[in-house]
């Protein structure tokens, strides 16, 4: 492996008081720890940008009520059963936690007097896709934004900045330029989610992020004080491209296992890891698959799932290299389905309590949740999911199970017809449902099902409130692309309160996820930069 020695273009813009000052100084309890770092000393005055002052809404803002439904009281629910990571921050990954579970034991708003606050990335397209929190309460992610566009190929190029914000103003305290990649043109349906390197990062109990980045190199970078500024300080950038497997294409996701081993997936089937404390690189290869999501860890190993079939992964201990103790293959699509973005399963593994795996397959006329015991592999059930003709996930699944056994729960959403950028939510086919293993394990029911609600965010469950907490545009109404944060009971499925976020195409959201704050607030990555939506009593 190469190490490189990179110094990225950085800039600190603000002072971020409330932050407990960092040590600086890289330990050797996550990822890559024993590797040196160095200090970060060019500049980027974060000029590309512009002005981020707020997003502006569009025409009829103002004919819309700030708030829909009532005022919530919380409701909790016990605890998820997840356990701690030695190696992730409490809220590192943008799935939440290695399980992938979106489930949050920070109790979100309740719609008590809301605020909603709002930031530009300065540029006419910039969207913050997914964000992780560091121990220490500061909030960073990876923000995309327009560069140039060559209409004669159809392509795009964005450029691509790993942004820490203060999580109370939003204001940008630092950039750490990523690099740049070149998608279709929005409208087209020519994006891939291979060609968005570094979507997929966390947080490590460091307080360091560490992202899959352009160019099959991973990038470990830790915030610290210098001069009284909060800002982007030291980096490792571990170059993995003469490391993998010939042909394994663009790194789509890195995560750390419970031995602080940082696992990578790519585009061309490649599974494979860093060793803890090392430049040790240890891979493998699915020949004629692909990955398009990121996995999930647990203390028994680590699931992907291909676009052909679900993996748990191990290491063997005789030769280090990574090994399937199971796969399970299953149904994918031979057609491309209104909202589709791959042929085989738009989500992520996600686990829930010691034994349950969980995804979305792809079957042609209905696709469905299938759970799986990650002892074995044992299918427990299949779960055809909307309705036939009209389902499409793109989404992972919530996943929350307790410690007491009270729930084994899947939360789904449908994202049949999504538009594309900038499109109308009135063409999606709406429906969100839960979905619950069976005590026993001999099977799944249905809990309920909510078909108000149109959404293409990645939701999140709040225990502390027992909300679910989504993005949604309202469509009884004639003002175009009115978007609401929307809360929903986890026992019922019900809307209790919407509030207002703003109009127009900027607050569009496009996939990108809802993160809860340790203080209550939801942020939301919308086109324009982000959102945020907190209680004021």
């Amino acid at each position: 492996m190469k190490i490189e020695r990179h110094h990225p273009q950085l800039f600190p813009i603000l002072l971020f008081s409330i932050l407990i000052p960092l040590s600086g100084i890289i330990a050797c309890n996550g990822g890559s720890s024993g590797l040196a770092p160095h200090e970060i000393t060019a500049i980027n005055d974060g000029s590309q940008h512009g002005p981020m002052g707020s997003i502006a809404d569009s025409a009829g803002v103002d004919e819309l009520p700030l708030f829909i439904g009532n005022v919530a009281t919380a409701n909790p629910l016990p605890p998820k059963d997840v356990p701690v990571h030695p190696y992730l921050a409490a809220s590192g990954g943008v799935h939440v936690d290695s399980y992938n579970t979106d489930v949050s034991d920070w109790e979100g708003p309740l719609g008590s007097n809301p605020e909603v606050l709002s930031r530009s990335l300065g540029t006419p397209l910039g969207i913050c896709f997914m964000r992780a929190f560091h121990p220490d309460g500061s909030l960073s992610s990876i923000c995309y934004y327009y560069q140039t566009v060559d209409f004669s190929a159809g392509k795009v190029t964005l450029g691509m900045d790993l942004i820490l914000f203060d999580p109370v103003t939003l204001a940008a305290l630092d950039f750490y330029a990523i690099g740049e990649v070149t998608v279709g043109i929005p409208g087209t349906g020519d994006i891939q989610p291979a060609d968005l390197s570094g979507i997929y990062f966390f947080v490590d109990s460091l307080g360091r992020a560490v992202v899959a980045s352009p160019g099959n190199t991973i990038r470990i970078v830790e915030p610290g004080w210098s001069g009284g500024i909060l800002r982007w300080k030291n980096e490792i950038i571990l170059d993995l491209s003469d490391d993998l497997p010939e042909g394994a294409g663009n790194l789509i996701a890195v995560g750390p296992d419970f031995a602080g081993n940082i696992w990578f997936v790519t585009q061309f089937g490649g599974v494979g890891y860093v060793k803890e404390g090392t430049d040790e690189v240890y891979a493998m290869t699915l020949e004629g698959e692909k990955f398009e999501n990121a996995f999930s860890t647990a203390p028994d190993g680590t699931y992907a799932a291909s676009d052909h079939a679900l993996y748990r992964f191990e290491i063997d201990p005789a030769t280090g290299l990574p090994h399937f103790t199971w796969r399970a293959e299953y149904e994918r699509a031979t057609w491309v389905k209104p909202g589709m973005i791959s042929g085989g399963t738009g989500t992520t593994p996600t686990l829930v309590g010691e034994d349950l795996v969980a995804f979305v397959d792809n079957a042609d006329d209905q696709v469905h949740l299938l759970v799986h015991r990650r002892s074995s592999g044992e299918q427990i059930c299949r779960v055809p999911l909307f309705s036939p003709g009209a389902s499409v996930v793109e989404i992972s699944p919530i996943g929350y199970g307790d410690a007491g056994g009270l729930f084994s729960s899947f939360i789904v959403q449908n994202n049949y017809n999504a538009p594309d950028i900038f499109g109308d939510y009135r063409e999606l086919t709406t429906g969100l449902t839960r979905i619950d293993v069976l005590p026993d394990r001999s099977g799944c029911v249905e809990v309920w099902s909510n078909n108000d609600i149109p959404a293409t965010t990645v939701p999140k469950l709040s225990t502390a409130s027992g909300l679910i907490y989504t993005y949604t545009q309202l469509l009884d109404t004639t003002v175009s692309k009115a978007w609401y944060l929307a809360a929903i009971d986890f026992r019922t499925g019900k809307m209790v309160f919407m509030v207002r976020a703003g109009t127009g195409d900027f607050k569009h959201n496009y996939f990108a996820t809802i993160e809860i704050g340790p203080d209550g607030t939801v942020y939301q990555g919308v086109m324009g930069g982000i959102i945020a939506v907190r209680d004021r009593d």
